[in-house]
């Protein structure tokens, strides 16, 4: 066994979510909705329903902005994911985003028109807390009595009609047992950017040289799971300077600071440490 860069066997290490909500729950809830020109060169390679005019009403209506520099146009205020400022930024952050102001970058909602500019992170957060999928989505309707949720449980096939090549039900375990469940409209896939591919392959869907591997009988010979493509991260940069004005360690080191987060949700180095980060936003398109 060794180490290259982080990786273990020359393979990366992945971290995403088991739980009510999914990798909502563990992500570094930064609410960054992409450029317009990806979504509309999506729909011009066949994706129909993929164009920013199309996903736009969407994330509009999903949204509960509380942003205060937002673009009134590309935001909406009745969804049920809040999208929020940092509750805490340092000196070094406020410092960065003024510079950049003063070298002529203008200050801009990057979920907005203009994607040019200078921001601070917006955040999917609701009054200095993590504003999760299970508790946006989940937790309002889980009185209704035409919504279940199975925990526990873990969808092993989706069930597809060899003939018509349509789903209309998936197998899944509990606690050793196997169910299954039927649907009467449509089943919904949505299992994350790895377990969803794994999920078409165990029933059919894939590479029929990987299916075959594993003497998975072939509905459909198609590419899933060939390629994945991650967003860009660029290396923080790293300056020495002759005060003390980035975090410390002191935050967590104060019980009042886990009582002031838990009971008024106020930020604090110790709990917002990411928000030590903002960036200017630069898209050519081409």
């Amino acid at each position: 066994m060794y180490t290259i860069t982080g990786c273990i066997n020359g393979r990366s290490q992945w971290y995403h979510g088991k739980g009510l909500g999914g990798s909502s729950l563990i992500n570094l809830m930064l609410y960054v909705r992409g450029n317009k020109a990806d979504f509309d060169r999506w729909e011009r390679m066949g994706n129909k329903g993929w164009g920013y005019d199309d996903v736009l009403p969407l994330f509009k209506r999903s949204e509960q902005v509380h942003v205060k520099v937002h673009d009134e146009a590309y935001h909406g205020r009745d969804g049920y994911l809040s999208v929020s400022d940092p509750s805490y930024a340092s000196r070094v952050t406020h410092a960065w985003v003024q510079a950049a102001q003063e070298a002529g970058y203008p200050y801009v909602d990057y979920n907005g028109k203009e994607q040019i500019g200078v921001s601070f992170l917006q955040s999917t957060t609701l009054k200095g807390r993590r504003d999760h999928a299970e508790r946006g989505w989940l937790r309002p309707f889980r009185h209704r009595k035409n919504f279940v949720v199975r925990k526990n449980s873990l969808v092993t096939k989706i069930l597809i009609n060899p003939k018509t090549k349509k789903a209309y039900g998936v197998e899944y375990k509990t606690l050793g047992k196997k169910y299954t469940v039927t649907a009467k409209k449509e089943v919904i896939l949505s299992a994350g950017v790895f377990n969803s591919p794994k999920l078409l392959m165990l029933s059919g869907v894939g590479p029929k040289r990987t299916l075959e591997k594993f003497d998975i009988p072939v509905l459909s010979n198609l590419p899933v799971g060939k390629i994945m493509y991650d967003h860009l991260f660029f290396p923080n940069l790293m300056f020495t300077v002759n005060k003390p004005i980035s975090l410390n360690i002191l935050p967590y080191l104060i019980p009042q600071t886990y009582v002031d987060h838990l009971t008024y949700g106020s930020g604090t180095p110790g709990f917002c440490r990411k928000y030590q980060y903002s960036y200017i936003i630069y898209y050519k398109i081409t």
